[in-house]
């Protein structure tokens, strides 16, 4: 299947046919910063998953500012899109689209 536009430019899902991936997940590292295309505060997040992979997101908007290092949880992903991240405080940060972090590095 294609990619579907939503209703911000930016907001796009891959793959509809994919199911979502949940897993066991702590935040290894988290940075804000000015997400030059919204003009608005973003995220840098990198989880490690518990069976040790390391996956790194790109979340646009105030979503990825309540991400903290060392935040454990249950991780909901699609490919490369984070999609929701349930602490085990049982707040809950989700997002509602991503640029995946590779595309936004220099």
């Amino acid at each position: 299947m294609g990619t579907y536009e939503l209703d911000h430019e930016e907001a796009v899902i891959e793959n509809l046919d994919d199911r979502p991936v949940e897993c066991r997940a702590c935040v290894q590292e988290s940075n804000r910063a000015m997400d030059f295309m919204t003009l608005q505060g973003a995220s840098r997040v990198t989880f490690l998953t518990a069976d040790g992979q390391t996956l790194k997101f790109h979340i646009p908007g105030e979503s990825g500012a309540f991400l903290f290092k060392g935040d454990e949880g249950l991780l909901e992903y699609r490919d490369q899109t984070f999609l929701s991240f349930v602490k085990d405080s049982g707040e809950v940060v989700g997002a509602m689209y991503h640029i995946p972090a590779e595309e936004t590095e220099a």
